[in-house]
């Protein structure tokens, strides 16, 4: 006797039988419910990553101005503690804290490198000078690498000359040459009250970036303001003079967003987040004991 196997085919009897069993797959159903959770975990932890991206950035800003404010504390060091002026105008000073002007910052009117051997920058071991194809020494271009913060893109500085995304708090530098130093600038380290308190250098809002010098004082739509770019719960939020959606600490009309926090180096060399009702209040940015000035007590 002869079988039909499920092929089709004869089978003779006593042979096996050859069972083709149909493997179970997805419904369309159970297809879109899987892309749904895939979507909704992608969705959850992309901002997750986002923010982790943004803290290692805000790490890597702080150690940058930690690098610069100890080379601030060495240039002190080395002139008989005093500071550099604050790098402030297209024409400059010859003791700026650092040579950024295009015309200075490559090779300066004395025949050597201008951002790498004056100012801070020969603290900061930019590297000087190179040997060409031709073995001869030449001019390098310094990594300045030390002076950017890794958020900032450089595209939406007041002045696009100006690269960096630091500054000097001018109330804590030298007068330039030829101006009259107020009674409340440091002129040196020595005379700065409470050093760990007091902010040297810090990175600006690059809506007010125009040169290396930084004006902290409050000032109705001219305050030179704290960046808060690494400060995820910021994000969004109008940031106009007047504005205070932070709701943190008591509203200034010229600083908004005063919970808001950017990085700051201090004149002890350490470098932190603070928020801008720090940055912006009096006995932080002015380096004197207001016991002696007592004009310059109290908060802005």
């Amino acid at each position: 006797m002869v079988e039909a196997n499920v092929f089709g085919r004869d089978r003779a009897p006593g042979s096996r039988r050859l069972i083709c069993a149909r493997l179970p797959g997805f419904t369309l159903a159970e297809m879109l419910i899987v892309v749904g959770i895939i979507a909704l975990l992608v969705s959850l932890l992309l901002p997750m990553v986002a923010r982790a991206r943004e803290t290692a950035k805000q790490t890597s800003c702080a150690n940058n101005l930690r690098q610069i404010a100890a080379a601030f504390i060495a240039y002190a060091n080395d002139n008989d503690g005093n500071l550099p002026t604050p790098a402030s105008g297209m024409q400059g000073d010859y003791a700026d804290w650092i040579w950024w002007q295009p015309m200075r910052a490559g090779t300066s009117k004395y025949g050597d490198g201008g951002i790498a051997r004056h100012g801070i920058g020969q603290y900061l071991h930019f590297p000087v000078l190179k040997m060409d194809t031709n073995g001869f020494m030449t001019l390098a271009s310094p990594n300045l690498s030390v002076l950017h913060c890794p958020s900032d893109d450089g595209a939406s500085h007041k002045n696009p000359s100006y690269t960096f995304s630091y500054v000097m708090n001018v109330d804590i530098a030298s007068a330039p040459t030829g101006m009259q130093q107020p009674p409340y600038f440091a002129r040196s380290l020595q005379s700065v009250h409470d050093a760990a308190t007091k902010i040297l250098v810090y990175e600006m809002d690059p809506r007010f970036l125009n040169d290396g010098s930084g004006q902290l004082k409050p000032q109705a739509q001219q305050t030179q303001l704290l960046s808060i770019r690494h400060d995820w719960g910021a994000r969004g939020l109008s940031d106009q003079p007047g504005n205070d959606n932070t709701l943190k600490s008591p509203t200034n009309s010229a600083v908004p967003n005063t919970g808001a926090y950017g990085n700051a180096g201090f004149c002890d060399g350490h470098a932190e987040p603070v928020t801008r009702y720090f940055a912006h209040t009096k006995s932080h940015y002015v380096p004197v004991d207001t016991t002696t000035y007592p004009q310059f007590s109290g908060v802005p």
